[in-house]
């Protein structure tokens, strides 16, 4: 029976199928033409069984053409026709058995005779194997053989299909059983098969990385495109990727319980609640603030304003880490951060110097501060903060332990001690015992130096001696500061009668100790004299005050009113001249020139009377509600100027003259300035050879030195200041100029005034209170070291002080980094 007319859609037969395989794919992309087959390239490459019977018979291509009729379908080849294969040879499908086609039976696939391919049939080949592809052999009754073909090249041009086709009719012959390849799970662990088999899933996604809108690929939908390479694709994307990292995690936390991540976190956790809480101490400290009493409070409020992050603090409900001991050692950990710096930086400069005051402090115990001066790694000249040693007295030998003893518990070696400086107390500088000579024992090249803001306060205190009347005076000043401050009452008074005047000025306390405190003091009650005259008269009226008569009568003097108008002139030049020798900067070389200005001026005020003395008049007539009853003759003044003016000047003049001589060894480092560089320096060369003897080369090689760096400082550094000159030395002349570099560094680090020593006992009071005057001395030590040297909050390295406290005992708490 001849089979249906074909048709521009109906399939090819096998014979136009396999010349269709072999003919190349056009480059238009025909109808029903697969992803997959444009990207496969060139077909398979030949089994050797079809190269041979290539070689033996017909090609392919010619001989695998049936002749059609005029109806167009293809001839019927009679059965037995033999094989165009070799003569004799077997068919390359016939494996001993019948041919797997029917004789005479059309070759279309829908025949209405049984099915061409016989279940259990060896001669049934399956898809891939290379010996059945593009061979075009024929059966027995000569018909093209299809079984090697894919059945997918017969439903149109080009086109192929990827499944496998079960020859027994259990499925569709024109689709696969399953697409996915079972052994991409070995690969892709994470895909997943659809229910229908008709897509993919990935199972990381799904689980780590849920659709929040939209539809999703892979996660709400499947991958339709079952390929490899979709698997590659989709594997390399960034999602899939996090979610893949996620599924370890957590297939590690299933493995150890989950331990090594909850511990990471719980460190991070416990870390950053130990951070918060330094920061909160530190802040403390640092102003000042009573730690002990206020640390936990400060943290409950810091957690009520959102910082839930410090809960990490309290470990089992019964650790919460704001007890004395772990408030101790935090505040131990935050001032070893600076203190730790400023020791590298001394062990590493080439010299230092200490300054030592002592005091007593709030709770009676007699306390000794140390600061040192030394050169950074720029060379600049830093003073810091070093520690506070408590002493039993204050003799020489037990200050001197407590020096020798404190430079041994923080590795500082007093051989490298260039400088000494103290206030001028016989325990300090005697020649013999004093703490200056003792030192200098144990170190020869130790330069003693008397502090000049303390030489300048005895100058102007010791100006008044032999005066008697400036003794009362100075008297006078306190007693009319405490009748004030100690009276509400009084005070209020006085401030009425301020407003009224337009003249708020506070009075100002004169301190004995500190004889230059007078200036203050006479600038406040010089500007509201009137008022505390008519305030002194009402006290003495209104309730019959005695002192505040007697003070009253002592005001309204021309004696006074002079007095207070010298005053006037000549304690602000002690004063700028004090401020001078207080900056952390001084330099030896500034005492000669400071001095020497400060005696001219007052030699200037001895010819010539200073503004305000010259205008007493003035004084008087503009408080003459209070000073009218003040009267003087030129005898008066005449007096004055001999009994008080002029011995006050020259004593204050004297003094100066005395306690700031040019000491030889202090003199010899100006070969450094600038405005003696035209001297001969050959003693002062000398002498600095002789006493840094083996620090420096010999005296020959430090005069040729000195030779080319006179020349230098004339060409380059003539305005520059010795300060500066110094600094040059060390930071460019260093290499061809070692020795003098040596003896530059040794000027640079000789204190000239111990100030910050004094600054340093204000910051103890302020932090030691009476109320909390059973503070240890360790305790006062860290919280000086923080107030006096750490830096600002935003500066300091937290992270340090956490690691530091870490290693110091087995905590609870995990914060190691």
């Amino acid at each position: 029976m001849p089979g249906p007319k074909r048709g521009k859609k109906n399939k090819p037969t096998c014979t136009n199928a396999i010349a269709s395989y072999f003919r190349p794919v056009s480059s238009e992309k025909t109808s029903g033409q697969t992803r997959e087959e444009l990207r496969s390239g060139p077909p398979r490459e030949e089994s050797e069984e079809a190269r041979r019977d290539k070689s033996g018979g017909p090609s392919p291509k010619k001989s695998g053409r049936s002749t059609r009729d005029k109806a167009g379908e293809p001839s019927p080849k009679k059965s037995g026709e033999p094989s165009p294969k070799k003569s004799g040879g077997p068919s390359p499908k016939k494996s001993g058995g019948t041919s797997t086609k029917k004789s005479g039976g059309p070759p279309t696939k829908k025949s209405d005779g049984p099915s061409s391919k016989k279940s259990g049939d060896p001669s049934t080949k399956k898809r891939g194997d290379p010996s059945t592809k593009k061979s075009g052999t024929r059966d027995k009754s000569g018909e093209p053989n299809c079984d090697g073909i894919d059945e997918g090249d017969a439903t149109g041009p080009g086109k192929r299909k990827a499944d496998a086709v079960e020859l027994e009719g259990k499925t569709d012959p024109k689709k696969r059983k399953s697409g996915i390849d079972p052994t991409w799970k070995k690969d892709f662990p994470w895909m997943k098969e659809s229910a229908d088999g008709e897509g993919m899933y990935c199972t990381y996604c799904i689980k780590h990385h849920p659709s929040k809108a939209g539809v999703k690929s892979w996660i709400d939908v499947p991958c339709t495109t079952i390929e490899r390479y979709s698997l590659r694709r989709h594997a390399a994307t960034t999602a899939h990727i996090a979610a893949a990292a996620k599924e370890d995690d957590a297939r590690a936390a299933e493995e150890t319980g989950g331990i090594a991540q909850a511990l990471k976190r719980q460190v991070s956790l416990e870390r950053s609640a130990f951070l918060g809480a330094l920061r909160a101490m530190y802040w403390l400290t640092k102003n000042e603030i009573a730690h002990s009493t206020n640390f936990p409070s400060l943290l409950d409020m810091m957690k009520g304003l959102g910082l839930t992050y410090l809960a990490h603090l309290n470990k089992a409900g019964n650790a919460s880490y704001t007890s004395d001991e772990i408030m101790s050692e935090m505040v131990k950990v935050l001032s070893d951060v600076p203190r730790k710096e400023i020791l590298n930086c001394i062990r590493n400069s080439p010299y230092f110097s200490l300054m030592i005051d002592e005091t007593t402090d709030v709770a009676v115990t007699k306390q000794l501060i140390i600061y040192a001066r030394y050169l950074t790694e720029k060379h600049k000249v830093k003073t810091s903060f070093l520690g506070i040693v408590a002493i039993d007295d204050g003799k020489a030998d037990t200050i001197v332990a407590a020096i020798q003893a404190f430079l041994t518990s923080v590795d500082l070696d007093i051989n490298r001690m260039a400088g000494f400086g103290s206030d001028g107390a016989a325990v300090m500088v005697g020649r013999r015992n004093g703490v200056a000579a003792q030192l200098r024992a144990a170190n020869g090249k130790l330069v003693n130096v008397h502090c000049i803001a303390h030489r300048l306060a005895l100058s102007a205190a010791q100006g008044a001696d032999g005066i008697p009347y400036l003794q009362k005076w100075k008297d006078l000043l306190g007693q009319l500061y405490r009748f004030y401050e100690y009276s509400p009452v009084r005070m209020a008074g006085l401030k009425n009668i301020q407003k009224v005047l337009d003249s708020s000025v506070k009075l100002v306390q004169a301190k004995d100790v500190r004889w230059l405190s007078h200036d203050a003091a006479v600038k406040a009650l010089r500007k509201t004299f009137a008022a505390v005259v008519m305030s002194l008269e009402r006290e003495a009226t209104e309730r019959s005050e005695a002192a505040a008569r007697g003070l009253a009568l002592f005001l309204k003097d021309f004696k006074f009113c002079a007095t207070l108008m010298m005053m006037s002139d000549i304690l602000p030049k002690l004063t700028k001249l004090s401020k001078v020798f207080q900056r952390k900067d001084v330099n030896f070389s500034d005492i000669h020139d400071r001095v020497g200005d400060t005696i001219d001026g007052l030699m200037k005020l001895k010819q010539t009377p200073g503004e305000n003395f010259s205008g007493l008049d003035g004084f008087l007539q503009k408080n003459a509600a209070v000073t009218s009853e003040i009267k003087y003759t030129q005898e008066d003044m005449d007096k004055f100027m001999k009994d008080i003016y002029l011995p006050f000047l020259d004593n204050i003049m004297s003094n100066l003259k005395e306690r700031f001589p040019d000491t030889v060894l202090l003199s010899a480092f100006n070969i450094f300035n600038p405005e003696e560089a035209e001297y001969d320096h050959q003693d002062r060369l000398e002498l600095l050879c002789e006493h840094y003897a083996g620090e420096v080369e010999d005296l020959e090689e430090i005069e040729s030195e000195h030779d080319v760096f006179a020349d230098v400082l004339r060409a380059h550094y003539s305005g520059l200041t010795t300060t500066q000159v110094l600094r040059k030395v060390m930071k460019v002349h260093g290499d061809t100029m070692p020795n003098l570099a040596k003896l530059a560094a040794a000027a640079s680090v000789i204190p000239v005034s111990t100030a910050d020593c004094e600054r340093g006992f204000s910051t103890m009071k302020r932090v030691k209170t009476p109320l909390r005057n059973r503070m240890n001395e360790s305790t006062l030590n860290n919280l000086l070291m923080i107030s006096v040297e750490g830096p600002p909050a935003e500066e300091f390295d937290f992270n340090a002080a956490c690691d530091s406290w870490g290693k110091m005992a087995k905590r609870r708490l995990n914060v190691m980094s």
